[in-house]
């Protein structure tokens, strides 16, 4: 197919399209005219009326028909047989009637010559189609005439008509010929159109590309060129002045150079609609304020007075906090490029019931009328000589109009050369936007930027919501403090201090995970609180960010070597300060957690170690038990034998004459005694009893015989009892009668090698703790150390000298009082007496 044929099969294409269209309207103009001409019916031929009006309603149905053949999915291909379908339909109804009423001199005639024109002239046909459409409006009309028969042949009106349908042809085929030729002239412009379009859209993004990636290549030896160079400048800040100013000027160019990428990046994202806006609830007031404070630095170089008159209330306004920095950030740092020293920038905002504006006004140089009309057009600078005085892309302005309208704004400008100019930027007030809380006097109120030294013993602002992370912000600008917490007030707990004493104490107080400091404060600068927190084992985890206006290498040497963890240069965006923010909180959870888990650590350590003694200490009793039952097997028979032959020697006269033989006889017998008492004791310890441990007993009854028992202990003794009733232990009361006996001769003891002039004492009493019941045996005898207590209740282990003990007593008493299912302490001090206390359960 040549190129030619391509271009009429795809015209031809488009236009079965538009033909079908044509078709449907056809059809439903074609039903309602036929039904119309009954009209003319009435008039002209009343008697045949009605017959009319039958054909008429038949040929509209029929049309009707046309039109639903018109929604085939086919019809396009068949759009032709369509439109002859309705020529057919018309134009045979039209005969019909000539054929009825008066032939050749009929005066419906002039219906085909309307349906031949407007099928010729309306309908977007060829001249293919023209002529078939002539032809068959001719050839119909002759042939009816020609087979009329109920008049006479007219020949001269035949020939009138004829003329005139002849005339109508050459007409219509004139006008499809040149509608055609038009519609194929405005196919190729459009085709031309389109392709011109797909070119520019192809330079456009190819445009967007090379920019996209220019600003993408060119942050990389930026980053290469800022970080060496801040490296040279702390390096060398105090080295010569000259090759530090060279530095400095490279620095500053670079990061203008990274400035001017950015905005290029935007522009792109925005063209690519990849610019990401995230509406939220903003406070204007408050970001307005603080971020005009975050600037007062510039404005202080330049000595040029920065004044806020910031309106009433609290309007809340749709919108991304990013995007609405770039805007300001834009709008402010144009008004200090162009105002010179000694001049005003006001920052002033006002409100409606609707909307908020919020005005940049300064006292620069000024716009000329006629290029007010070109500030936002990118790429163009008003004055875009070679001498210009201020550098710049142009895009400043355009992108600042683009962040606006995309968040529902608008932008205006004011201006006058030589005396300033003024920037407004109105959004509408968010849909939940509670009028109670803007007021309806928009006044401004003057506030002229310069530090609130008044606040300097304010107290700190204590957060609601305690579930957040707790952040502390301090800082002397009550605006600063507010813009801050609306951008953190959602995602921490905020605390506020607005100067050093009460920052430093409200640090102690909360313990923040996360310190937002300013440098310079009153009472303590932000560098001393610093040194202060990170000494104190107590704060020294909290993350502290500082904020300073210093961008000098030796500011941030300083501060990070006074303990800061970050620091935050003035201006800065909200994304930035939201992000360090959120990492230091991280790390600060991390250290937290590890810290939690270091503590669980060791405390799973002495828990080891203490379980790995018990271990050890209950095999050395295992051991001992065991040795103590082979003792017990090995001396019990020939002790035994020692028993019956020094009772059957004392019962012999011979002997019972002899007083040194009884003496030899006392003596063994008392070694006999103190060998019974060992073995008592061995049998104790070895062989422990825990199934007779069952019964219920009065406390007071053991006590009773504990104390009977060992009655004859306290000569010269001061002995106090002092005991509760019904109180009911389970278990064995013998063998708490052994346990008490046991502690009170120990006491008595303790107490007998007391100094002449002192008073031994030994007190012996019973409380009620809870569920359990305690029996305390207190003496004020010479007590043990620290060493000693350790050991107290280890087998064997005695403080008593050879001979006087076998060191089981209390090791005995202790696994006693185990198996009874409590616990036994011990209390002293060299000097300061003893105090036992058993702890046991009370029976229900």
């Amino acid at each position: 197919m040549t190129k030619d044929n391509a271009l009429y099969a795809r015209h031809a294409a488009e236009l079965s399209d538009v033909k079908l269209r044509y078709v449907k309207i056809g059809c439903v103009l074609g039903a309602v005219l036929i039904m119309g001409g009954s009209s003319a019916d009435f008039i002209v031929y009343p008697h045949m009326l009605v017959e009319f009006v039958l054909v008429r309603l038949f040929v509209a149905a029929l049309m009707v028909c046309l039109y639903g053949l018109t929604f085939l999915k086919s019809a396009a291909r068949y759009v032709d047989w369509l439109l002859f379908g309705i020529l057919i339909v018309s134009n045979g109804m039209m005969c019909y009637f000539i054929y009825v009423t008066e032939g050749s001199q009929s005066p419906y005639y002039e219906a085909l010559l309307i349906t031949l024109l407007a099928l010729c002239t309306l309908f977007p046909i060829g001249i293919k189609h023209g002529m078939v459409i002539s032809s068959f409006t001719l050839v119909s009309y002759v042939i009816t005439c020609l087979i009329h028969s109920k008049t006479a042949f007219d020949e001269v009106a035949f020939f009138n008509n004829l003329f005139f349908l002849v005339f109508a042809v050459l007409i219509a085929l004139t006008s499809v010929h040149f509608n055609a030729r038009h519609r194929f002239e405005q196919f190729l412009l459009k085709l031309k159109l389109e392709d011109n379009n797909v070119k520019l859209a192809t330079l456009d993004e190819l445009k967007t590309d090379v920019m996209a990636n220019v600003s993408h290549e060119l942050r990389t030896p930026l980053t290469l060129i800022l970080g060496p160079i801040q490296e040279l400048i702390g390096r060398y800040h105090s080295g010569n002045n000259l090759s530090l100013s060279l530095m400095e000027v490279i620095d500053t160019n670079a990061r203008r150079l990274l400035r001017l990428v950015n905005d290029l990046l935007d522009v792109v994202r925005l063209d690519e609609g990849k610019y990401a806006i995230k509406k939220a609830h903003v406070n204007m007031n408050h970001f307005l304020a603080g971020l005009t404070d975050s600037i007062s630095h510039m404005t202080a170089e330049k000595e040029i007075t920065l004044t806020k008159k910031i309106c009433d209330g609290s309007p809340i306004v749709d919108g991304d906090l990013h995007s609405l920095e770039k805007i300001f950030i834009n709008l402010f740092s144009n008004a200090i490029k162009f105002t010179p020293e000694g001049g005003a920038i006001t920052i002033k905002t006002s409100v409606t019931k609707k909307s908020f504006t919020a005005s940049v006004i300064d006292t620069g140089i000024g716009i000329d009328t006629e290029n007010l009309n070109k500030i936002f057009t990118r790429f163009t600078q008003v004055d875009g000589s070679s001498t210009r005085q201020h550098q710049g892309l142009g895009i400043g302005l355009a992108l600042v109009k683009d962040l606006v309208e995309k968040m529902n704004g608008t932008i205006a400008v004011t201006s006058t050369k030589g005396q300033g100019s003024q920037f407004s930027i109105t959004f509408p007030l968010a849909d939940n936007q509670n009028s109670a809380t803007i007021s309806r006097n928009t006044l401004m109120r003057p506030d002229p930027v310069a530090p609130k030294r008044s606040e300097a013993h304010a107290t700190p602002k204590v957060p609601t919501n305690s579930n957040l992370p707790p952040v502390l912000v301090v800082d002397d600008e009550t605006d600063m403090r507010e813009y801050l917490a609306s951008l953190l007030a959602d995602t921490y707990s905020l605390f506020e201090a607005a100067d050093g004493p009460s920052g430093l104490q409200a640090a102690k107080d909360h313990h923040p995970h996360v310190m937002v400091l300013d440098l310079m404060l009153p009472g303590i600068d932000g560098l001393q609180i610093c040194k202060l927190l990170k000494t104190d084992e107590a704060t020294r985890n909290i993350k502290i960010l500082l904020l300073t206006a210093r961008i000098d290498e030796t500011s941030k040497l300083k501060a990070l070597e006074a303990g800061a963890d970050d620091f935050l240069t003035k201006p800065f965006s909200a994304t930035e300060v939201k992000t360090r923010i959120a990492n230091l909180a991280v790390q600060a959870r991390l250290e937290r957690d590890l810290s939690a888990q270091y503590k669980e650590i060791q405390r799973a350590l002495e828990m080891l170690k203490k379980t790995q003694g018990q271990l050890v200490q209950s095999e050395k009793l295992n051991a001992l038990g065991v040795m103590s039952a082979g003792l017990l097997h090995e001396i019990n028979n020939p002790l035994n034998f020692l028993s019956v032959g020094v009772q059957l020697l004392e019962a012999e006269e011979v002997i019972a004459n002899d007083d040194d033989l009884v003496d030899i006889l006392a003596d063994i017998s008392k070694g006999y005694g103190r060998i019974s008492t060992i073995v008592n004791d061995l049998k104790g310890f070895a062989y422990r009893d825990k199934d007779e441990l069952n019964s219920i007993f009065d406390l007071h009854q053991t006590l009773d015989h504990a104390v009977k028992f060992t009655a004859s202990q306290f000569d010269k003794i001061t002995f106090n009892v002092t005991t509760v009733t019904n109180a009911k232990i389970l278990g064995k009361s013998n063998n708490l009668i052994q346990v008490l006996v046991n502690l009170l001769v120990n006491a008595t003891h303790a107490v007998k090698s007391m100094p002449p002039g002192e008073k031994p004492t030994v007190e012996l009493y019973t409380e009620t703790s809870g569920e359990n019941t305690l029996v305390v045996v207190k003496d004020n005898g010479h007590g043990m150390d620290a060493d000693t207590l350790k050991n107290i209740f280890d087998p064997f282990f005695t403080t008593k000298e050879v001979g006087e003990g076998t060191g089981l007593g209390l090791s005995i008493c202790h696994t006693i009082i185990e198996d009874h299912g409590g616990s036994i302490a011990v209390e002293s001090e060299p000097g300061q007496g003893t105090t036992f206390t058993v702890t046991l359960p009370t029976a229900t």
